[in-house]
Parts: structure tokens; sequence; C-alpha cells
């Protein structure tokens, strides 16, 4: 199989793995991949899998770096990546399957080809009520292929640029939040998110707090507070919700601060070994001071 040379440079660069020889091999190339997933496995999959996807991804690129790198960043957030390298793959999958979000890169390698897939997706999104959201990504500045891509039926334009792939983790963990009654988040301080809680009845209700959360993370939002002000009611079964989130934002340097909890939750938390571990505060002034404490 031919591989590009900038794009071995590239993965080389990325996995910050030197080759003794001056002549690469295959194993050298393996060996390079296997280092870059390893720096890409931030947390472990059982930290971040759960019993139920949040939503499902076509990824339409036909560059195998680009691909590489979303498809496992997305494994670890436990959400499903499939993978079209054409129009004809791409038009195929959704005939198949149902996805949420469909990321187009304009050039499949030509312009035309992009475009025009994104034109025949929105034309079968309305023929057959879809409601998946496509996501154009290109290396393009050009405001005219931009402005040409939301013309066709785009709902965002996301650049590659050194982080593409965080500002559509983004992108996602801001979509998922507002189609979410039972939360609501916003970022302050850069690099803390807000997530203010309205009910816990069931395992959706978790997993989908949980996978927004773990994008938030993942678009490098490390610190967490939990706004537990307004859930009245909760059950004990997911007592358990607690420390999954401090394990994740341990394991990615940040903080965990339960903001508000009721004297039912105080008592979960007691019984669970987790008072004095998870920090709580009675605002968010005092929460972000915690964070920020060294």
């Amino acid at each position: 199989m031919f591989v590009d040379d900038d794009i071995i440079e590239k993965v080389f660069e990325l996995a910050q793995y030197t080759v003794e020889t001056k002549e690469i091999t295959q194993a050298d190339i393996k060996k390079a991949l296997i280092e870059l997933e390893r720096k890409m496995n931030f947390f472990t999959t059982a930290d971040l899998i759960h019993e139920k996807d949040k939503f499902n991804i076509l990824i339409v690129d036909d560059l195998e770096l680009s691909i590489f790198q979303f498809t496992q960043l997305l494994k670890k957030m436990g959400t499903t990546a499939n993978v079209a390298r054409s129009k004809e793959e791409a038009m195929a999958e959704i005939r198949k399957k149902n996805f949420d979000y469909i990321i187009v890169d304009l050039y499949l390698p030509d312009l035309n080809d992009g475009t025009s897939l994104i034109k025949e997706l929105t034309k079968y999104k309305a023929e057959y009520g879809q409601k998946y959201k496509i996501i154009a990504i290109s290396s393009t500045d050009d405001e005219s292929v931009i402005q040409r891509a939301y013309a066709l039926g785009a709902d965002e334009f996301i650049a590659k640029s050194k982080n593409w792939h965080n500002d559509i983790l983004k992108y996602l963990a801001n979509s998922v939040s507002s189609e979410n009654d039972n939360y609501s988040s916003f970022v302050c301080e850069n690099d803390i998110c807000v997530y203010t809680v309205k009910y816990i009845y069931t395992e959706e209700h978790k997993n989908s707090l949980m996978q927004s959360i773990s994008s938030s993370i993942y678009a490098q939002k490390p610190n967490i507070v939990l706004n537990v002000e307004k859930l009245k009611s909760f059950d004990e079964e997911f007592v358990s919700i607690f420390s999954e989130i401090y394990k994740m934002c341990q394991n990615s340097q940040g903080k965990f601060v339960i903001l508000s909890p009721s004297k039912e939750i105080e008592n979960h938390l007691k019984n669970a070994f987790l008072n004095g571990v998870i920090k709580t505060a009675n605002s968010i002034n005092d929460a972000i001071a915690l964070i920020k404490e060294s």
C-alpha cells in the first residue's frame, strides 16, 4: 500500500518517534503508530465506556492519519466511530445505519467530491426524515468555500488546524448538552466546565451526562463543577457517578467540585466514603477557588 511521505513524517512527528536508520521500514511505521496511540490514551477504556453510546458518528475522509487520530479519540470516549473514505462509501453507510453526526472532509480528494456529498446528504436527510448534523472539515481558509459548504447544508465548519479534533469535540459537547433537558452546561475560566443537573432518574440520563462530561474533558476542560442544587431527589444507585467524574478529572490533572449538595447527597457521599475526597462548595466562586488551589 502506498503511503504519502508527508503523512509518514507527520506520524513520526506526533509520536515523537526517531528512526535510527536512513530507510524507514514497515516495522518502524507500526511502532510509531503504536506510540501515537499510547500518547492518545489519556484514560483507560473502563473510565469512559458506558452501557449506551450517546451518538453514532460517520467520518468521511481519505486521509488515513486523520481517520486514525479521530477514531482512536472517539473510541476512548465510548462513542461509535464509523469510517467512509469516499462519497460513494458514505452514501452506502447512511442507507444502512442511522447517524447523529456526519463529519465530511471537503476535499475527497477534490473539492467537488466533498461539496457534492454535503448536497446529497442534505437531500437524503430531508427525503427520509433523518436528523443527523453535518460537520464540514478542511484545511482551507477560503471563505467562499466555507460559505458554499454552509449553503449546501453543513451545520458547522471546523478548520483542520493543529487541534481540529478537539474543536470537533467541543462542538459535540455543546451540541449534546443543548439537546438534553436533564442538564445544562457552560464554560468559565477557560478550563472549567460547570454542569447544572436537574434530574437523574434513569441510566440514560446518567450516560448522557457522563458522555458530555467526557467530551468536555477531551476538549481540554479538565475541571468539572457539578451543580446539584436543583437535584431534589437522587437515587443511591447513581452515587457512582460522583466517583466516575472524580476519577476522570484526576486522570486529566483536573479537579472535581460538587456545588450545593443537599443533605441527602452529602449522606450518599459519606456512605460511599467520598466525603473529604470530593470537594464541595456553596457558590461558583468558591468552587473556582477550590479548583485554583495548588
